[in-house]
């Protein structure tokens, strides 16, 4: 085990350095192969999780092995006729159904589903009193430093720079400096206790917890009975557009089809079945 634990690091060592230096060749050169089955470059870039794709990490050398593990199983699986056990097959085909039951949703089904912005406003509008806040609410600019060496060199820049260009020196996501809106217990409670003492503008920190020194600057306060804002709302309203409309359109094909593909069910057939096995 150990030795072939040692051989596996190996070869996938080896496909690291492959990976690293392969961008631009042909996406069908072969990196990986397992038993009679064989992986390419672009196969790799399907398959990896969107997380993956632009960073070389121990993640992909477990999703490689993993990959690979599964394939000489499989073929092992075959090797003594696994798949053509009558349940094996159901499984299989059952497997199959779902796969492409599902990429017809995705590629017909929801390919009429269209949306516009004004529609997502007017939805916001019409339903204003479902996004009304319950709580006080406070809008905060944040960032985080490990340690006591690095709050010292945040606490220093912060004397001469704008909170913003200090957040962005020290942000491992410059995008998300701004994390929304929170309830006082939605926050940490040290946090907390100092985002809603600020006016707007204001910066409290360093301020310790168990993660490490947190940076915080107030952007807004909404106080409870005020309506949520539209641009932090849209993403989130559009998804439940998308959903009611993708019912409607499941619905409308699900019937076409049922008359397209002559669907018959004998139901007392059915019903004679459940009424004997009770």
């Amino acid at each position: 085990m150990l030795k072939r634990n040692v051989i596996l690091s190996i070869i996938i060592l080896s496909l690291l350095i492959v990976l690293v230096n392969c961008n631009g060749k042909d996406q069908s050169q072969i990196i990986v192969t397992a038993g009679n089955a064989e992986l390419t470059e672009g196969e790799l870039n399907y398959l990896l999780p969107e997380g993956f794709r632009d960073e070389m990490s121990s993640e992909i050398f477990r999703f490689i092995e993993d990959w690979a593990t599964e394939e000489i199983l499989a073929e092992a699986a075959q090797d003594i006729n696994l798949h053509k056990r009558p349940d094996i097959q159901y499984q299989l085909e059952e497997a199959r159904r779902m796969i492409l039951a599902s990429a017809y949703e995705r590629e017909v089904v929801a390919s009429r589903v269209n949306i516009d912005s004004s529609e997502v406003y007017e939805y916001y509008l019409e339903n204003i009193d479902e996004f009304i806040r319950s709580k006080d609410e406070v809008r905060c600019a944040h960032f985080m430093v490990s340690d006591s060496l690095e709050s010292a060199i945040a606490d220093s820049l912060l004397d001469t720079l704008m909170f913003e260009e200090v957040a962005i020196q020290f942000s491992h996501d410059p995008k998300n400096i701004d994390i929304g809106y929170f309830a006082k217990d939605e926050m940490h409670p040290q946090l907390a206790a100092s985002a809603f003492k600020l006016q707007e503008g204001e910066q409290a920190g360093p301020i310790e917890t168990e993660y490490g020194y947190h940076y915080i600057q107030l952007l807004d306060f909404a106080p409870k009975g005020t309506a949520k804002e539209f641009a932090d709302l849209e993403d989130v309203l559009r998804d439940i557009i998308a959903e009611k409309k993708f019912r409607t359109a499941y619905g409308f094909v699900i019937d076409s089809l049922k008359g397209e593909k002559a669907l018959f069910i004998d139901s007392s057939s059915v019903l004679g079945k459940v009424q004997n096995e009770k």
